[in-house]
């Protein structure tokens, strides 16, 4: 909630807005009113009180009125000194020097029609927004004599980051352990349609803290959880352990509702946490420890932390790349200074030909060769510019997952573009991009996860919801090994499952043809399998699963037919639902989708059932 001590002003400005936006849509101000309500998703009712002196309450919340500053700052001119104007009407403290590090995690608040800013729009805007605050005014100017409607644009934004970053700028340390006691996982419901069980928030602890789940990783104490705490206030991480299924909370990040946990990097014992706005937490034997800028760090808002060969941790950030060095952090890579594109990098990543691959916001890629050479690519390409990740493949190749032209891979100084309409990717807003143990390339996307098993050959669809993060369990560990699979699904939790296999353990050898019914005939059917390699165990709970979603019409029979038996690497096995025969009474044409579950994750494409009723 923003506080609001000068009603005079706030209102004075939300209606100038609304007037200028009215003016330029040609539209009443009473339509543009009821637009501007349905777009940040308030009342007509409530928007009106707040433009009204006599009515706007005392707070105002603080992510609607994020949509109508945006409204206001692309229908107006920016003017930072209009800040100190309004900021003396409230009772936040005037800061001496707005920094793009203030506004950008506010814009990532901002929702239209509950949809986000592409970063697109929000470098844009900042950069406009600085660029003005630069600019000279003639000294004669007055405040009633400039533009009053884009005030409140300016002042709202540093409002809100300045409640974010209260404390920020300093190191400090708890005295007190931030954990948790550990609590026992109260065991996520499985998503048939998706193949994955889901955690999601539950009241003591016993599962993640929120499903704003924005960044999950493995290490040997098992998997770590950072949130995008919105309107949850989740300020801290989580973590669950394999081996005794536990959850343990670490809070007291400080983070606020534009903040976000952004990455996780492991070394001594010691977990360090990215985060977009706050700077980097070092939390080790339950407490935290906070760097910022004051400890060398070029930006608050941290992308992506990477350990390199030597064991030298480094933080891709909003303006350039730093490397730890005993307490403080050296700003090694900056645009002006090196060769870089732009300075917004997201990631860092050395390949196995001696190249370091920069992916860069907003700027393209960049690639420092062993030479010593510069070279940057796509920088201005409005699809393939912003790129949200890099990994390489087994042969030699990088890949990089760009957000709004789909997959690039590079290899012998070729490029090579995959998207969803030539290629078969779920969408080609690409949020992740990961190598399983089997050299598999997997990518997390707006429309949901995808993998391919032959360099982008074919593409395999192994989910469907919207995936911010995909990552995959640590080689070696003892329970949460590299089989397993977490996946940060947008606002519902995380998804959990095992990889699929490296090559086909089963066989479809037979499914029965579709058949025709009478009016409550008792239909039983039976899917013949042949097993490839790994047998089935009843112990793992082997069975063929219905794949249609929780809820669905059966018509009578289970949701799974489990094997009853185990099975040996050859033979063949007959699923049959004997035990509990299809039966419908209405007449119609049905089909049921059914997938084969073996070692703990789905291994054949779906098998259709299909039936018809029909009356006597």
């Amino acid at each position: 909630m923003a506080d609001i001590l000068d009603k005079k002003v706030v209102a004075g400005e939300l209606q100038a807005i609304i007037r200028t936006i009215a003016h330029q849509k040609r539209l009443s101000v009473a339509e543009t009113e009821e637009d501007i309500a349905a777009l940040v998703n308030v009342s007509v009712r409530a928007l009106r009180s707040w433009k009204a002196q006599r009515s706007i309450p005392n707070t105002i919340e603080t992510v609607p009125l994020l949509g109508i500053v945006w409204l206001g700052l692309t229908s107006g001119n920016e003017d930072l000194k209009w800040l100190l104007h309004f900021l003396r009407a409230t009772d936040i403290v005037v800061p001496d020097n707005p920094t793009p590090d203030w506004v950008r995690p506010l814009l990532r608040m901002v929702r239209l029609n509950g949809q986000s800013l592409s970063e697109v729009e929000i470098n844009t805007a900042i950069e406009r927004l600085f660029a003005v605050e630069q600019a000279e005014t003639t000294p004669e100017a007055t405040y009633d004599e400039r533009k009053p409607r884009v005030v409140i644009t300016i002042i709202l934004f540093l409002i809100i980051i300045s409640l974010a970053a209260t404390g920020l700028l300093r190191l400090y340390q708890t005295s007190v352990s931030v954990c948790s006691e550990p609590v026992r996982r109260t065991d996520p419901p499985f998503l048939p349609e998706q193949g994955f069980s889901l955690y999601q928030p539950a009241a003591n602890g016993s599962s993640v803290l929120s499903s704003q789940v924005r960044a999950v990783r493995f290490n040997e104490r098992g998997l770590w959880v950072g949130y995008w705490p919105g309107s949850d206030g989740i300020d801290g991480v989580s973590y669950y352990d394999g081996s005794s299924q536990q959850w343990t909370h670490c809070r007291g990040l400080q983070l606020s509702s534009g903040q976000v946990v952004n990455d996780f990097a492991f070394k001594d014992d010691a977990v360090y946490v990215a985060t977009d706005g706050a700077g980097i937490a070092l939390l080790k034997d339950g407490r935290w420890k906070i760097y910022t800028t004051e400890h060398g760090l070029p930006s608050h808002s941290i992308y992506h932390l990477t350990i390199d060969s030597e064991g030298a941790i480094w933080a891709a950030t909003l303006f350039g790349m730093a490397k730890l060095e005993g307490e403080r952090w050296e700003v090694i890579y900056q645009g002006e200074a090196n060769g870089l594109a732009g300075n917004h990098v997201l990631q860092m990543f050395d390949d196995k030909q001696g190249n370091r691959w920069f992916a860069l916001i907003d700027r393209g890629i960049s690639r420092l060769t062993p030479e010593r050479e510069w070279r940057s690519y796509y920088t201005d390409d409005p699809n393939l510019r912003n790129v949200r990740g890099i990994v390489d493949d087994n042969e030699g190749g990088v890949w990089f997952a760009t957000d709004g032209g789909g997959v690039l891979r590079f290899f012998n100084e070729e490029w090579t573009v995959f998207t969803s309409a030539n290629d078969g990717l779920p969408s080609d807003n690409i949020r992740d991009i990961e190598r399983d143990k089997f050299g598999r390339i997997w990518v997390a996307a707006s429309y949901g996860v995808a993998y391919t098993p032959d360099l982008g050959s074919t593409w395999a669809t192994h989910s469907t919801l919207d995936t911010m993060d995909v990552e995959f369990g640590c080689p070696g560990c003892a329970v949460l090994n590299d089989v397993h699979l977490a996946l940060a699904v947008a606002g519902q939790g995380i998804g959990h499952v095992r990889i699929p296999p490296e090559r086909p353990t089963v066989q479809v050898v037979s499914v029965p043809a579709p058949v025709q019914l009478r009016p409550n005939e008792s239909y039983i059917f039976e899917i013949e399998v042949r097993i490839l390699a790994e047998g089935f165990h009843t112990a793992d709970g082997d069975a063929l699963r219905s794949i249609e979603p929780i809820g669905a019409d059966l018509h009578g029979t289970h949701d799974r037919v489990a094997v009853l038996e185990d099975v040996e690497i050859g033979q063949t096995y007959v699923f049959s639902n004997i035990d509990a025969p299809i039966i419908e009474d209405a007449p119609g044409q049905y089909q049921l989708s059914w997938r084969i579950w073996q070692g703990r994750r789905f291994v054949s494409e779906p098998i259709v059932i299909e039936f018809e009723v029909v009356d006597e």
